[in-house]
């Protein structure tokens, strides 16, 4: 601005502005304080897998979180619904029964009236299934290894010289044969061994049926009536699970049960227990106790209480927004941040002693917590959404235009980005190789769709870059693929992704009117998309972002929309120069590299930004310009290495407390 040609503020003017805003900005200012945030959908699982050992699909059962400023951990935009409440409480009470195993669990009834009946030789009746002509009723069963009960309930149709006699089986093997006596229902009773998990067959059969039609009626037809099946078990071994046996060993005692409760609810509040919060839970738990239930039982009432609890479904902070954070919170903001999860035993134990809040402590937990396995959901969750990774799920490319597209491609795009990250932040690689690598990742899939040498397997396996192709982001085709429409490749969407997650230069929406190509006839009779868009950008108001805009796109236009190579388009070569607002000209992804490369601290700070919002949950302002600074000359001093971003930001005072007054 102003378009080419009107009158335009001398240099002299602009200087002044800019100094203006620059002093305006560096002024001491009040950080925004952090809302209080709700656990998202990914860091619900996360949590609940690491505090009980479920693994639970939220993403399959609650409803989506909102996103604000690029992210879904935004305490702003983290709001609980009723819907969202009634899930959380059924989710509660299914984790607290998987996770904890009660004796009233493990017996599982089967009523006969309800099983499904024989092929042949078989009726519902009133009090279950009766079976005639030697016929076989049976159940499938869920096991784990254990030993089992097996109770069958049956009624006997006497007649004849015999007893009824029936068979019990299991996974096909008959394990006993048992006559019957009397006339009213009688219950038996087998032991099993079952040696590995699966679902697996009991069956009961009727096996020596008699008819003689000239008897009297009560003595001419043998019959009996499954009336139940009851499965009691797994006992010994395979009972509980190793989280149970820890936390809530077998014959615990209901003296022990608030010690139980005590140590689950530290876990879960990620900070110690008050004594009231600790005796209400007691109280509710003791209510089952009252009620002749078992203390697992009542382990599992307490574990419900304490999964829809505020303090596990939220990251709570401080009320006073100048009170620094204490050893536990800057404990959860840590784990949250690299793990999406809950700290774990070695971060609770350093913020019990405060020791967590010494810098060269907090350096040390950095790299320990980066090299371990859980810091894979930095690419599941930050990644995924700084770089739209996610957005890739629900596209799909027209099949005719892109033949060799499929989902499972897609997939491995997706997969491949996210390894190429965890390279770089567990490597401790410089974040410039983002923009530039000698290397990516590749499966076998991928690697023969887009040439990327021989690679055996679907695991993305460490590959370079061939030579002549480009190495960095630009050239995944993730970014290409998500950035194209499904026809067709997109400069424009191209140009205002780069500008968005690499430049930190965000356009304004475009003008009322001014989405979309139109239907000028300049525009249409344009035989090439670069033709068109020239056109396009002829107009004043379509020019003022397409200046900027466009020469990216152009530049990555030997790229097609599965982000393919390609010297074509349409019959016509391809052009790919481009020339910036302020007279910069470049020409293709090598040229577009090297633009890049050279305002590398523009990118080092816009990575920094989404860095420190997506750790803080909250949007920046003027008050965070400082620290991104700083961040930026940090790392400019350690080689741009992934570990100054994330040290720069951990050891903050702006992560360290809740609010800072006076700034």
């Amino acid at each position: 601005m102003p378009p080419k040609g009107s009158p335009a503020p001398t240099q002299n003017s602009r200087a002044a502005a800019v100094s203006v805003l620059r002093t305006l900005l560096a002024a001491p200012a009040n950080l925004p304080h952090v809302t209080l945030r709700r656990l998202n959908r990914f860091e619900y699982e996360n949590t609940i897998r690491d505090l009980t050992g479920v693994e639970y699909h939220a993403s399959d059962e609650f409803p989506s979180d909102d996103v604000g400023y690029g992210f879904d951990n935004i305490g702003d935009v983290l709001s609980i619904s009723p819907l969202l409440m009634e899930k959380y409480l059924r989710a509660a009470q299914q984790i607290a029964t998987k996770a904890i195993v009660a004796p009233e669990d493990r017996v599982s009834l089967y009523e006969g009236k309800r099983l499904p009946l024989p092929v042949a030789g078989g009726n519902h009746v009133e009090d279950g299934v009766m079976l005639f002509t030697n016929a076989t009723v049976a159940v499938n069963h869920p096991f784990t290894p254990g030993r089992y009960r097996l109770k069958v309930t049956v009624t006997p149709m006497q007649a004849g010289p015999e007893r009824v006699k029936i068979a019990v089986g299991f996974r096909g093997n008959r394990i006993a044969v048992t006559e019957v006596d009397g006339s009213v229902p009688i219950s038996f009773e087998y032991p099993i061994e079952c040696s590995e998990a699966g679902v697996f067959k009991v069956d009961v059969s009727f096996v020596n049926d008699y008819y003689k039609a000239d008897a009297p009626p009560k003595e001419r037809d043998r019959n009996v009536i499954v009336n139940a099946v009851e499965i009691d078990g797994p006992f010994g071994g395979g009972a509980i699970s190793p989280w149970q046996a820890k936390y809530v060993p077998a014959n615990s005692s209901s003296a022990s049960l608030r010690s139980i409760l005590k140590t689950l609810a530290t876990r879960a509040y990620r900070r110690p227990l008050t004594a009231p919060e600790l005796d209400r839970l007691a109280a509710l738990s003791q209510r089952a106790l009252d009620g002749g239930m078992s203390v697992e039982r009542a382990a599992q009432l307490g574990l419900t209480a304490i999964l829809t609890s505020p303090n596990f479904l939220f990251k709570v902070e401080p009320s006073d927004a100048a009170k620094p954070l204490d050893a536990y919170q800057v404990a959860t903001r840590l784990s949250y941040f690299l793990w999406s999860s809950m700290p774990d035993e070695e971060l609770t134990r350093l913020a019990a002693g405060a020791s967590l809040l010494k810098p060269e402590v907090l350096k040390q937990q950095v790299a320990r917590m980066v090299s371990d396995p859980r810091c894979a959901a930095m690419a599941d969750s930050f990644a995924a959404q700084w770089l739209e990774l996610r957005k890739l799920h629900a596209m799909t490319l027209d099949k005719g235009t892109f033949p060799a597209f499929s989902e499972d491609l897609r997939d491995d795009l997706i997969a491949q980005s996210k390894a190429f990250f965890l390279d770089v932040v567990r490597n401790d690689r410089s974040v410039v190789e983002f923009l530039d690598s000698n290397f990516t990742y590749a499966n076998d899939r991928l690697a023969k769709a887009y040439g990327l040498g021989s690679v055996s397997g679907p695991e993305m396996r460490r590959v370079p870059v061939p030579p002549g192709q480009a190495g960095g982001l630009l050239s995944q085709g993730s970014f290409l693929m998500v950035t194209s429409n499904p026809t067709r490749t997109s400069p424009v969407k191209r140009g205002k992704w780069v500008l968005d997650n690499l430049l930190g230069a965000p356009m304004p929406p475009p003008p009322p009117g001014v989405g979309n190509l139109g239907d000028n006839a300049q525009i249409l009779d344009a035989k090439t998309l670069r033709a068109r868009m020239e056109a396009h950008r002829a107009k004043p108001e379509c020019a003022v972002c397409h200046n900027k805009l466009d020469p990216i796109g152009f530049s990555l236009e030997n790229y097609d929309a599965m982000g393919r190579w390609r010297d074509q388009d349409a019959g016509a070569k391809i052009d790919s120069e481009g020339v910036m607002p302020d007279g910069t000209k470049f020409a293709g992804v090598a040229g577009l590299r090297s633009l890049l490369l050279k305002r590398k601290d523009e990118f080092v700070q816009c990575l920094a930004e989404k860095l420190l919002t997506y750790a803080l949950g909250r949007g920046l302002t003027s008050a965070d310009e400082p620290l991104l600074k700083q961040a930026v000359q940090n790392a400019r001093a350690n080689g741009y290495r992934f570990s100054s971003l994330i040290e720069t930001i951990v050891l903050s005072s702006t992560f360290t407390q809740h609010r800072m007054e006076g700034r």
